[in-house]
């Protein structure tokens, strides 16, 4: 686990106004089978809560990190483009040593990197939450 591993975690938490036109993001983890059930996978409640949140999407080696770097330069960082929120690349400073995530999904072979990681792919997202799905996303964070 490196340094910004160790920090990823919720940043802020606003209440929401319940009488804008929105509904809770809330997205069950499929791997989860007590959060994940077909029923229960958009959820119905209005929002009481906006969620403000980072955490580590990859870790990259020095030659990874450059190319996304460049990459996100070229076309706009990719997260932001998506919906998703912003990105940013940082260097690991400390931590136990982590092999680099990057997947070359244009590669015939989609080869995977094995070197070890230097920098870490920082994005930080918002999600509404209702009051419901808050508490157990409190709960899961502790």
């Amino acid at each position: 686990m490196c340094n910004h591993c160790e920090s990823s975690s919720i940043i802020a938490v606003e209440d929401y106004d319940p009488e804008i036109d929105e509904f809770c993001e809330f997205l069950p983890d499929p791997e989860d089978e007590d959060s994940f059930s077909e029923e229960e996978f958009i959820c119905p409640e209005k929002p009481a809560y906006i969620v403000f949140e980072s955490f580590v999407e990859d870790h990259l080696c020095e030659r990874h990190a450059k190319i996304v770097a460049e990459e996100e330069a070229d076309s706009g960082f990719l997260t932001e483009a998506a919906g998703l929120g912003t990105s940013r690349i940082e260097p690991i400073e400390s931590g136990e040593p982590v092999r680099c995530e990057y997947f070359d999904l244009m590669s015939p072979n989609g080869d995977a990197c094995n070197a070890w990681a230097t920098h870490a792919l920082i994005v930080e997202t918002e999600s509404l939450l209702c009051a419901k799905h808050y508490e157990e996303y409190k709960k899961a964070e502790d």
